[in-house]
């Protein structure tokens, strides 16, 4: 999609945040919490669209970006905390 607009500065920000994401996530899910976290999140997105249940699916969506960027924060702060003991 992002080629298809022909904006290369769109798609050169695309993939990098892509890679960003993709290496983002394979570090928080190597904790066995986080991994068991976002199963629930996404089963429970999945179960709320397979009911049909709109407001289900959306509180479902809203809580699993919710834990992301918990998830993320915590990677960050411990990023951080390692780096300034470096």
């Amino acid at each position: 999609v992002a080629e298809a607009t022909h904006n290369e500065v769109f798609s050169n920000m695309l993939r990098l945040s892509l890679s960003l994401l993709r290496k983002t996530r394979e570090r928080t899910l190597k904790k066995p919490s986080n991994k068991q976290a976002m199963l629930n999140e996404h089963r429970a997105i999945y179960e709320a669209i397979r009911r049909r249940d709109k407001q289900a699916a959306v509180r479902a969506v809203v809580n699993h970006l919710d834990g992301i960027k918990a998830r993320l924060a915590l990677e960050v702060d411990n990023t951080e905390n390692t780096a300034s003991t470096l």
